[in-house]
């Protein structure tokens, strides 16, 4: 039996690791089509060293494809794609005292599903970013993460057939003086499906509990900037009716599960954005657009001269009798 390849890298300066595609399912002789195969996961390392710049790329593979079913029998449900993580470490300056580190991943997309009802096309692969830059002069800290999108066909909605890939982001920048970080998630599309479109993927801001996801620090009152998005997946369009957008919520209390945070004397810039994933088109219509919610609670504990906060919540868009959804944004700076 052939199994895809997961491929890992650990390196430094510039690295991109491929998962390999996964192996196509056989098409049946008075039987079923068999199943795609997995994509192969991807996973890249860049370690700190003496490179000013850090960049690790992971991409999954593409699921495999299902085999079609002999007539009259079903085709073969097509492979999840492959995970990709990808994790960026930077604790070198170059001349002008900058520090860089981005890490961007991608999910793999699934697989298409074999001729023959009722086979469903592969979720797409999750994926997970994280990047650092820590004890320099100055730091620059981008981390991008891309649930894949489901594979074509098929019957999604309730199921996970074709579903959008997961997506969470996290980054964080510690200088002693100008500090600026990003971090980006978002969630796969569901695949199209032929009866029901796969639903989107999740995305998300989160350390699991070890602090603010997205997070800042200047030790010595430099401007910190720090943006956090999280936007998620767009439902799959259907046949009879399309997939649903998912859901963003993002909470920032000064809490341990923060999606953003920073601390500075000097000026501090917090931006949290949250974006539904809109829903699939159908004949049928009825596909909801994900709902989004931004939160923001701070009370300049670490008494920053400027403290600027900025939240932004948009809703997805609905279809047939789902207008849209909600989208709610709130921010309290208390001091």
């Amino acid at each position: 039996m052939l199994l895809p390849v997961n491929r890992f890298g650990i390196f430094h300066g510039r690295l991109n690791i491929f998962g390999a595609t996964g192996i196509n399912g056989t098409d049946g002789v008075g039987a079923l089509g068999t199943d795609g195969g997995v994509g192969g996961a991807a996973s890249a390392v860049t370690v700190p060293s003496s490179d000013p710049t850090n960049t690790a790329n992971a991409t999954g593979g593409t699921g495999g494809v299902g085999g079609a079913g002999d007539v009259g029998f079903s085709g073969g449900n097509g492979g999840n794609g492959g995970n990709a993580s990808s994790i960026a470490t930077t604790s070198t300056a170059n001349a002008a005292g900058i520090g860089s580190a981005t890490a961007t991943s991608a999910g793999g997309t699934g697989g298409g599903a074999g001729v023959g009802s009722p086979a469903g096309g592969g979720a797409g692969g999750n994926a997970t970013s994280n990047a650092i830059v820590i004890g320099l002069p100055n730091a620059s800290v981008t981390s991008n993460a891309n649930g894949g999108s489901g594979g074509n066909g098929g019957n999604g909605g309730a199921s996970d057939f074709g579903k959008g890939g997961s997506a969470n982001a996290q980054a964080v920048g510690i200088a002693n003086r100008q500090v600026t970080v990003s971090g980006t998630a978002i969630g796969g599309n569901g695949g199209p499906g032929t009866t029901s479109g796969g639903n989107g993927g999740s995305a998300s801001l989160s350390s699991g509990g070890l602090g603010p996801a997205v997070f800042g620090i200047s030790l010595t009152g430099g401007t910190v900037t720090v943006s956090g998005t999280a936007i998620g997946g767009n439902g799959g369009n259907g046949t009879f009716s399309g997939g649903n957008g998912a859901s963003v919520s993002l909470l920032s209390n000064g809490g341990v599960n923060d999606a953003v945070g920073g601390a500075t004397s000097g000026t501090l810039n917090l931006t949290q954005t949250a974006i539904g994933g809109n829903g699939g088109q159908g004949f049928a219509g009825f596909a909801r657009g994900g709902d989004a919610s931004s939160i923001i609670v701070g009370s300049n504990p670490y008494g920053s001269l400027s403290y600027n906060l900025t939240v932004n919540a948009t809703g997805g868009y609905g279809v047939g009798g789902f207008i849209g959804a909600r989208a709610r944004r709130e921010r309290d700076r208390n001091g």
